[in-house]
């Protein structure tokens, strides 16, 4: 018996304009070139775990009459994601960065508060080095205006660890080959 085809399954969701997504759906990856990607996940394209969050991006969005929402089915195994959710995971990717900087002469202070200004550096010097890099970011982003959604506690005013509905987890795809069974979800 070999290795699964993946280990990992997600059901994914993105907003997009509609030109965009069709690209998407005939097999394209469309790459975010967000000039607030470096202080979220880097390159790649973004996808919610949920289409409730995609529907709460494509309002948030100026030209939201004019966009979609896609449904992905995302598949992966544990090497090739970095998980930024994972605390030993974030000490070796800054430890890794910071050994970069050395080498290539940087400031690492330049990096402070960008992990996806980190994420492309050690993606991009693994690439320049011929080593294999990571094709998937997992992070979650914490939206403190989000409405609360915890059917236990008003986490507006608590400080003790507790459900909410203001975290959104993030998947950043780096590689196209992890995305299959591409849909228009809305």
């Amino acid at each position: 018996m070999g290795e699964p085809e993946y280990s990992h399954a997600e059901v994914v969701y993105h907003a997009n304009t509609k030109e965009n997504v069709k690209k998407f759906i005939k097999g394209s990856l469309i790459i975010s070139h967000h000039p607030n990607d470096d202080y979220w996940l880097g390159k790649g394209m973004y996808f919610w775990d949920n289409k409730d969050n995609a529907l709460f991006w494509n309002k948030r969005r100026q030209d939201n009459k004019c966009t979609a929402i896609v449904k992905s089915q995302l598949m992966f195994h544990d090497s090739d994601m970095i998980d930024l959710l994972d605390r030993s995971t974030l000490l070796k990717l800054k430890e890794q960065a910071q050994k970069i900087c050395n080498i290539l002469n940087l400031e690492f202070k330049q990096y402070k508060n960008k992990p996806g200004a980190i994420l492309n550096l050690v993606s991009n010097y693994l690439e320049m080095s011929d080593k294999e890099t990571f094709k998937l970011v997992r992070g979650a982003g914490y939206y403190n205006r989000q409405p609360t959604y915890s059917l236990v506690v008003n986490d507006d005013g608590t400080n003790r660890s507790h459900l909410t509905g203001k975290v959104k987890l993030i998947y950043c795809v780096r590689d196209n080959s992890l995305l299959s069974l591409r849909q228009v979800d809305r």
